[in-house]
């Protein structure tokens, strides 16, 4: 049918030609150059399996991932609204510590992209599994996008997990964070930091940020970073921008709490506004 919609597109331009009603630059403007555009073959569809994001590494700096097969199959007429295929499995090959044997890390889920489980396979094949978790309600992933990265959280030297598991509009990433218990050798999700945005480490120290972006232009957000101490997560600084009021004159103004943890654990307290115009 495309070589029958083509052919009825070029012979209408081919009787309108001489009178200007085509308008497209590149029509023909002879029965030569009009036998020539009709002899010529269809244009190429792009391969689906060409496209880079299937060839993404997709696991952070610790991991990497290694199926082959075409597991993010384009499913939807517009590339970008693509979605992992998650049926035959996800696998990843990570460096759990240096000098250790690499390990293997399997997702799997649903053709629609659902996630069911994360298994972290043992390198020794007599032993368990370093992790067999089932996966709570999450949303499928764009094809190519960043669905697990292994990275040290809190610089002990093993490898954690991060899994996304939501996206959203404003840029927030809601992951589920595993991380490697050495003196238990297995992996465990951590309660404290699954359910945050990003969870990125910061640089220099056991520490890690994380983000909420609420709405105006940024403006609403939430955010904090945490260190490792004592073997737990503490929270060292936090900032909360949820609360607006606005003001005569068209200024809207935020309220910020900012808390710091002291020297011996206590946390000292700031509030104060900042204002904005909504017109900007």
């Amino acid at each position: 049918m495309p070589h029958l919609k083509r052919a009825r597109v070029l012979f209408v331009c081919a009787i309108a030609v001489f009178s200007g009603a085509c308008g497209a630059p590149d029509a023909p403007s002879s029965p030569a150059q009009l036998a020539a555009v009709m002899a010529a073959p269809p244009p190429k569809r792009p391969d689906p399996a060409a496209d880079p994001r299937l060839h993404s590494t997709q696991g952070g700096p610790l991991c990497e991932r290694t199926d082959t097969r075409n597991v993010g199959r384009f499913r939807d007429s517009v590339p970008e609204f693509a979605k992992e295929d998650l049926s035959a499995g996800i696998t990843f090959r990570c460096r759990l510590r240096a000098g250790r044997p690499r390990i293997r890390l399997t997702m799997t889920g649903d053709s629609a992209g659902y996630m069911d489980s994360l298994l972290i396979h043992s390198p020794d094949p007599a032993k368990r599994t370093l992790l067999a978790a089932q996966m709570g309600e999450s949303e499928p992933q764009p094809l190519g996008s960043d669905l697990l990265e292994g990275v040290d959280l809190n610089q002990d030297g093993w490898m954690d997990v991060k899994v996304t598991m939501f996206r959203g509009v404003t840029g927030n990433r809601l992951m589920d964070v595993f991380m490697f218990d050495p003196a238990r050798s297995r992996f465990v999700r951590d309660t404290v930091l699954s359910g945050e945005s990003h969870v990125n480490p910061l640089d220099g120290r056991p520490c890690v940020y994380t983000g909420w972006v609420f709405g105006h232009a940024g403006m609403l957000h939430s955010n904090a970073d945490y260190c490792w101490t004592g073997g737990r997560w503490v929270i060292e600084r936090s900032e909360h921008q949820v609360d607006t009021v606005l003001v005569p004159g068209g200024e809207m103004v935020y309220f910020r709490t900012t808390k710091r943890r002291r020297a011996n654990g206590s946390y000292s307290t700031r509030l104060d506004t900042v204002t904005s115009n909504p017109d900007q």
